[in-house]
């Protein structure tokens, strides 16, 4: 039982090698030879005289009338099972085609795309791990021939955006009780921005920068970039930056006003950063302020 056409007419198969084809000249030829046999066993003798003349053969095909237009049948019906099978072929000769263009446009999409980040994305603290993983990471089908941007890239850029919007209010507490909350805040924007950047083959230079510091509260926190808020923002947006020239490689896209104006948020009116006690390998605590 065939479950689609292409099953029952496959394009690498010769014709009079299909089994849709076989089975029916059998099935045809065996009702027509059999009905004829029964015909004639079940003739009066006396009615299969031979007779060469016009008039014997007139009753011949008369007689086998039923098994004659039995086996005439496999001519429309045959001829049908081979336009099918040559539809299929064609088919297949254009997704062979179609296969063969979309692995051409492929490796030149890739191409175009590497020598586009050598030339245009060029950021000092942020540079691509591989060019080809993030290339398959940013178009997922491009094997296919859909060149579109991965969904899946513009939603974590979306919600990267909106968490870093939304821990950034606990960045904004001047007072000294709360220089808990400003850590965990600080930590959690960096851990989202790094998460993001490996994620998508980006390394910035800052995945290493730990420095242990003891909080008022009375417990050591490990912070990132010594806990330099203007450092963080700067890396927030050379990440930034590098995503949109990504995107910019697509002709299609604009940058939303929303990163023009992250991006044009110049980092220098940051002032604020708490007072952390650093604790040094004499374990002697530094008081050192932040900025």
């Amino acid at each position: 039982m065939f479950t689609k056409l292409s099953d029952a007419f496959p394009a690498d198969s010769n014709f009079f090698e299909l089994p849709i084809v076989i089975n029916t000249i059998k099935t045809f030829t065996i009702i027509s030879f059999t009905s004829a046999a029964i015909i004639i066993l079940a003739e009066p003798s006396e009615n299969l005289t031979p007779d060469l003349t016009h008039t014997g053969f007139n009753n011949l095909f008369s007689l086998l009338k039923f098994p004659i237009a039995t086996l005439s049948l496999l001519i429309p019906l045959l001829a049908v099972y081979a336009a099918n099978h040559r539809s299929e072929q064609s088919k297949e000769q254009l997704s062979k085609l179609g296969a063969q263009n979309n692995f051409k446009n492929y490796f030149d999409h890739l191409q175009y795309f590497t020598d586009y980040c050598k030339e245009e994305v060029k950021s000092p603290e942020v540079k691509i791990m591989s060019f080809r993983r993030l290339h398959r990471v940013l178009y997922p089908d491009s094997q296919n021939g859909d060149l579109s941007i991965s969904e899946e890239f513009i939603t974590d850029l979306d919600k990267l955006l909106r968490m870093l919007d939304m821990l950034s209010s606990g960045l904004t507490t001047a007072n000294k009780e709360a220089v808990g909350t400003w850590a965990n805040s600080f930590i959690a924007m960096f851990d989202e921005v790094d998460s993001f950047s490996k994620k998508y083959f980006l390394e910035h230079q800052y995945a290493k920068a730990l420095t242990s510091v003891e909080l008022h509260e009375g417990y050591n926190v490990v912070l990132p970039l010594a806990g330099n808020l203007r450092t963080l923002m700067n890396l927030i947006q050379s990440i930034i930056s590098t995503v949109n020239d990504l995107l910019i490689f697509n002709t299609d896209y604009t940058t939303p006003t929303y990163i023009s104006e992250f991006l044009d948020f110049n980092t220098n009116d940051i002032e604020y950063s708490p007072q952390l006690e650093i604790e040094p390998a004499s374990g002697e605590t530094i008081k050192r302020k932040f900025t």
